[in-house]
């Protein structure tokens, strides 16, 4: 996965000037923020939470978005690929379930939908497909045609015609990542819900 730094060296090439690590941090989280809500990035691997057979609270992933998936590790080591259905509800964090349905221990499998990276370092990695790094550069690019350094290094109308076709790739690549990850990702719906 590309990082935060390979993306900033590729701008840094375009506009032969150096960049803030801060500057990329928080554009990027900028970018994150902007696509997030329209996009369900699937997480890497399922939260395993373990069951008892007294409590009915469990606490969940912190970056996790949306369920999609639940099984039991039981059905899973039995052969068995089914989803479980059965009611809950989530509440700051936990998971809530309306009674205990196993009388041994056993543990739920979550696969999830994770919210996007908060990004705190210039050495992380997006959470999107490479493919889709210029996103992030078109950003960057268009950020850095709107500052004061911009401005005096090439006009005023220099620097707002850059902005504005900056601002314009941006936009058309965030509507095919937004389209990818719709289409890459129907939604499904967990039955049982109460």
């Amino acid at each position: 996965m590309a990082t935060l730094v390979d993306i900033r060296y590729l701008t840094e090439q375009d506009i032969k000037s150096d960049l803030e690590n801060t500057d990329i941090v928080n554009w990027s989280n900028e970018v994150n923020m902007d696509i997030g809500n329209n996009i369900e990035i699937p997480s890497a691997a399922p939260a395993n939470i373990v069951l008892t057979s007294t409590d009915l609270e469990y606490s969940l992933p912190i970056d996790l978005k949306i369920i999609n998936r639940m099984r039991l590790q039981s059905d899973i080591d039995q052969g068995y690929d089914r989803n479980i259905e059965l009611g809950y509800r989530i509440y700051n964090g936990e998971i809530v379930l309306p009674r205990v349905f196993w009388l041994a221990p056993d543990t739920l499998v979550v696969d999830y939908f994770k919210h996007m990276t908060y990004f705190a370092n210039v050495t992380e990695s997006i959470d999107i497909a490479d493919r889709f790094t210029p996103l992030y550069k078109f950003y960057y690019l268009w950020r850095y045609y709107e500052s004061p350094f911009a401005l005096e290094r090439f006009g005023a109308q220099e620097a707002k015609r850059k902005a504005e076709m900056m601002q314009a790739g941006y936009m058309n690549i965030k509507n095919q990542v937004v389209a990818y990850y719709s289409l890459g990702n129907e939604p499904v719906v967990i039955e049982g819900r109460w």
